[in-house]
């Protein structure tokens, strides 16, 4: 009897060590846990107060309003959207930190956030090149078929006009700091 109790203790004790310490070094090898160590909640409560996420300014709205917007699209600090794939949501939320222009180009820093169902977070960043033409500027994520489209502002700047996935125009949103406070 001492031999069974000893042996579940021990196995008990095995998975105890195993359920603390692993995650404790993933996390500690995880890139993006010292340099974002806060960036979902960042992301998910809205326009961010860090330096690494400038705040966007707050007269953007949403644009080409559509009746055919999945209602899983969740709202963000930045540009969102939202699409469904084979009955599961796929949500990818960007935030625009800069736009500035380079030659006859502009150049956007796009930090991203993917997520299937909500869940595994991991921020990627890009610099993402396109051309200006016709007051529009258009990107295409590294790898992916979705596309940006920004358009020109009175005051020189570029307000995100949709984005294109698969052909398909998506409503874009931008969250401005009036809706959080």
């Amino acid at each position: 009897m001492k031999k069974k109790y000893s042996g579940m203790i021990q196995v008990s004790l095995m998975c105890l060590f195993l359920f603390s310490v692993i995650p404790a070094c993933v996390s500690a090898t995880n890139p993006y846990s010292k340099k974002w160590p806060d960036f979902q909640n960042k992301i998910i409560s809205g326009p961010s107060q860090s330096s690494m996420l400038a705040s966007l300014p707050q007269d953007i709205k949403i644009m080409e309003p559509s009746d055919d917007i999945p209602n899983a699209i969740k709202e963000c600090s930045g540009v969102w959207y939202g699409n469904t794939d084979r009955h599961k949501t796929t949500d990818m939320k960007l935030a625009v930190e800069e736009i500035s222009q380079e030659g006859d180009a502009y150049v956007a820093r796009v930090v991203c956030a993917v997520a299937s169902g909500m869940r595994n977070w991991e921020p990627k960043v890009f610099r993402l090149n396109g051309d200006f033409v016709k007051n529009e500027l258009q990107v295409t994520l590294p790898g992916e078929k979705e596309m940006i489209f920004f358009r020109s502002r009175s005051d020189g700047k570029l307000d995100v006009k949709w984005i294109e996935i698969d052909s398909k125009r998506w409503a874009v949103g931008v969250m401005t700091k009036q809706a959080h406070n």
